[in-house]
């Protein structure tokens, strides 16, 4: 068979490949990073600081404030920007930092741990917590609304970028099935929808519970 070669750019013509610096300051490390692009800059988190990348892949500075201070965070579990802010989460809500100066800018009070979240708007953020209740629905102020879906041992793993939007909806993935937790904005509610048509061989809810018990 004769090889083809083909280059990315022609494959992914909307896309590009950004080389990032590579210093003392700008490793990457850790077992599983998240990347956000926001505007013309890049966003990446490594263990607990949240490296910062201009449009070109230039090393431009660190968010770097793990501690046990006022303004400081205990662990980075999960962040994103939101209102030009860097938002992390962590024990006890979600922070803010300056995405510029990286400057304490607030705290977002939560009880217990924040590991994962979901920026909708002032009045809802849908926060997912290990608790009995996983997901809770506060506003800007920490305020808990509403909370919703039961916790399920069978499908708990977590991934990077588990919510995403469908039109209106904000859905949740749920381990690696093809089923995800939907939040309803219209509605204020939460529940359980197929992302795709389950094929035979696809892990399901159920099918993860049932697994799960034997």
């Amino acid at each position: 068979i004769n090889s083809i070669k083909t280059k990315l750019s022609e494959v992914f013509k909307s896309h590009s490949i950004v080389k990032l610096e590579t210093n003392e300051e700008s490793l990457i490390g850790g077992r599983s990073n998240k990347v956000l692009k926001y505007q013309s800059e890049y966003y990446i988190s490594s263990l607990n600081t949240i490296l910062k990348f201009d449009s070109k892949g230039n090393f431009s500075g660190k968010l770097d404030r793990l501690g046990q201070g006022p303004e400081e965070y205990h662990a980075i579990y999960d962040f994103d920007i939101v209102n030009n802010d860097i938002w992390v989460s962590t024990k006890g809500g979600i922070i803010k930092y300056d995405k510029e100066t990286f400057s304490y800018n607030g705290k977002i009070k939560i009880g217990g741990f924040v590991n994962q979240f979901k920026y909708v708007n002032d009045s809802t953020i849908i926060v997912r917590c290990p608790e009995d209740l996983i997901f809770k629905i506060c506003d800007s102020n920490g305020n808990i609304r509403k909370q919703f879906i039961e916790k399920d041992p069978a499908n708990s793993a977590a991934e990077n970028h588990q919510f995403f939007n469908v039109g209106n909806n904000i859905v949740y993935h749920v381990d690696d099935t093809q089923c995800g937790i939907v939040y309803n904005i219209a509605l204020d509610s939460m529940y359980y929808q197929h992302i795709l048509t389950p094929l035979d061989e696809d892990l399901t809810v159920e099918r993860n519970k049932d697994y799960y018990k034997k």
